[in-house]
């Protein structure tokens, strides 16, 4: 029954995906969780890199021909981004920025090292790109494992490659989909700030709606 997509949408958690739809049921075949809104496959590959790496390649493996991919969900803003909370984005490059060496100096200031410019070059260039909406407003993001609240840190990571936001599974998700040649496109709506305002600044049911309403006109003039 999957086989039938060629051009789905992929949310990271159950969590986003009923923030977004509403209660819908999700369905599992063989080890695969999606669910279906309208005529759109709704892929679940589970939050982080390890987790979209594993099901990503998973479904991709199980007899689909895919040729498009929405990866559509939250992120958080760093500071003096010129984004707002329920902003939505298409994302151009996703760098990998916690793959490397922090530490301190004695002045405070944050050096930040990726293993990338230690010469081991776990993507191309450290940097993954997608294709981007027209009329969006663009930027550029980091891929994370650690959830950053300290201000300095959070900064380091802003301006080692001028990203505007980070999320969990960016780079990972387009690593997989350039193995398969698929036309891929990474939309994010601002749900929180990053760095000391992340326990206070939360609003996922402004940025689900701009998420649904995403799905509801601009997906429906691509797919």
């Amino acid at each position: 029954m999957l086989s039938k997509y060629k051009e789905i949408i992929a949310i990271p958690s159950e969590f986003e995906v009923q923030k977004i739809f509403g209660n819908i049921s999700i369905k599992v075949e063989n080890g695969i969780k999606y669910t279906l809104y309208r005529d759109y496959l709704i892929l679940l590959t589970g939050v982080s890199k390890i987790a979209t790496t594993y099901n990503l390649t998973k479904f991709l493996l199980s007899g689909n021909n895919i040729n498009k991919i929405y990866l559509i969900g939250i992120a958080g803003a760093y500071e003096h981004s010129n984004l707002n909370i329920s902003d939505i984005v298409s994302v151009r490059k996703d760098y990998l920025i916690d793959e490397a060496t922090i530490f301190q100096t004695d002045d405070l200031e944050i050096n930040l090292t990726t293993m990338y410019e230690k010469g081991i070059n776990i993507i191309h260039d450290n940097c993954a790109e997608f294709k981007v909406i027209d009329n969006m407003k663009v930027v550029n993001s980091n891929t994370v494992s650690l959830i950053q609240t300290d201000e300095n840190i959070c900064n380091a990571y802003r301006d080692k490659y001028g990203a505007s936001i980070e999320n969990m599974e960016g780079t990972a998700f387009r690593y997989v989909t350039s193995q398969f040649n698929i036309d891929t496109y990474q939309i994010r709506s601002i749900s929180n700030f990053c760095g000391t305002k992340f326990n206070s600044s939360w609003d996922i049911k402004g940025a689900c709606e701009k998420l649904k309403y995403f799905i509801d006109s601009v997906v429906d003039d691509n797919i």
